[in-house]
């Protein structure tokens, strides 16, 4: 048996819904590509800031900039984000070394602590000098502060003002 041959009038419908169906992808397709370029950007902006405030070297660049797009993809918080993190240590007197050391345990404390980056990277960094520590240690910092709030009636606030009085009798 033969199947019908659709009608003209329905052929033309056919050929309008897939023109419109083609018409749709096209336009999302596009609006992907310019919100892709629009975030790349912002990341590149970002980069830049970071760069101007470390002075970073262009190796060095690269290797905040791919730890950035690491944890941007592996963590609650965009590549852009993590920058204005670097940034934030960068305007602390943090060398690159100690911003990639510092990084993904402060983003664990912005968690943990529901926190903006920002503040994080003042409490983090802040601590870490007014204790003499080293940047490697900011893991096990991070993880007393967040103990300190879980386990305490301490919140961000008295946390922060606690380690102002405390941190310079404790370094002596």
């Amino acid at each position: 048996r033969s199947t019908p041959k659709p009608s003209s009038a329905a052929s033309d419908v056919y050929k309008r819904q897939g023109i419109g169906a083609f018409v749709v992808a096209a336009g999302s397709l596009a609006g992907l590509f310019i919100s892709a370029t629009k975030k790349g950007s912002e990341f590149a902006k970002a980069l830049s800031g970071l760069k101007a405030i470390t002075g970073a070297s262009k190796e060095e660049i690269t290797a905040l900039s791919n730890s950035a797009k690491e944890l941007g993809s592996s963590t609650q918080f965009t590549a852009k984000q993590v920058v204005q993190l670097q940034t934030e240590f960068g305007k602390l007197g943090f060398s690159t070394s100690e911003i990639l050391d510092s990084t993904k345990a402060t983003l664990d404390l912005a968690s943990s602590l529901d926190v903006s980056l920002g503040e994080a990277a003042q409490i983090a960094g802040s601590t870490l000098k007014a204790f003499g520590l080293e940047a490697e240690e900011t893991q096990r910092v991070v993880d007393v502060m967040a103990k300190s709030t879980s386990s305490s009636a301490l919140d961000y606030d008295a946390l922060r003002e606690s380690l102002k009085l405390v941190a310079p009798t404790a370094r002596a």
